[in-house]
């Protein structure tokens, strides 16, 4: 395992084994808890569009119990890969293709240790909740490089630590605050151009979700509170935004950051 992580092996086979429930990205369901699945499908529709390249298939780093997965094949008709280095992330991730009946190949690994049948094959680099968990974000990064192809697309999704977001965090659960990087869409779109990468688009993704948020005791009875308040909450808020039609994805209270660049061919 390399040195960079601020995590565990043993971390995230403990988060894989009590999260084992596991639901598919539809973009085209209209309700309202489904705002997530929306504004990702537009971001990443919008991120090929600026690329402009010819997408035959994508690798997932980090891919532990993914439902992005299926969606890449479903929605863009990608061939797909993960790659995780937790034995019960990959093996969530193949229950979860095999669930949605999903073809698409799972490796156990370490990205910074790729094998030569991985590397320069990929068209498309993709991670989600990744990147921040590394104390070199542009090493990070640079080692995702290595699995595409001259002129490839990466697309890097991280969760908003430097927002609100990242107070929540904080005061909810420090320990799982700290083993995030805090970084902005300045400062991540910065360590992509460090790692040799042309920006196309590095932006902030929804107004708000207090589902980036994570508790370690979520099966407590605070846990399971805190779960029907957050869901409740959400429900209020995504209602309003899908009937007003307003949407403000900003550096203060908005989840997610996207950055999406191309490697120099």
């Amino acid at each position: 395992m390399h040195n960079m992580h601020k995590t565990s092996r043993e971390y995230w086979d403990g988060v894989w084994r009590s999260e084992p429930r596991v639901e598919g990205i539809d973009p085209h369901n209209l309700g309202t808890m489904r705002q997530f699945d929306r504004a990702f499908h537009a971001a990443i529709v919008s991120s090929l569009a600026r690329w402009g390249g010819q997408a035959r298939n994508l690798i997932e780093l980090g891919c532990g119990g993914s439902p992005y997965l299926p969606y890449f094949v479903r929605y863009h008709r990608l061939a797909v890969t993960g790659l995780d280095y937790s034995p019960e992330g990959c093996a969530l991730a193949r229950a979860v293709l095999q669930k949605q009946g999903v073809v698409g190949e799972i490796l156990q690994g370490d990205m910074f240790a790729p094998s030569e049948t991985l590397r320069g094959r990929f068209d498309i680099v993709f991670s989600i909740g990744l990147l921040e968990h590394f104390t070199d974000t542009t090493e990070a990064i640079t080692a995702s490089c290595r699995f595409l192809r001259p002129g490839g697309l990466v697309l890097s999704f991280i969760p908003n630590m430097t927002g609100v977001p990242g107070w929540l965090q904080r005061r909810l659960d420090r320990q799982i605050y700290d083993i995030h990087a805090p970084l902005d869409a300045e400062m991540f779109a910065a360590a992509h151009s460090k790692a040799g990468l042309e920006i196309l688009v590095s932006e902030y993704l929804m107004t708000i979700s207090l589902y980036v948020l994570r508790y370690r005791n979520e099966a407590s009875v605070v846990g399971l509170a805190l779960r029907a308040l957050r869901a409740a909450l959400m429900r209020a808020l995504w209602w309003e935004e899908r009937v007003t039609g307003l949407s403000f994805p900003n550096a203060l209270t908005s989840p997610y950051i996207l950055c999406a660049a191309r490697l120099p061919a």
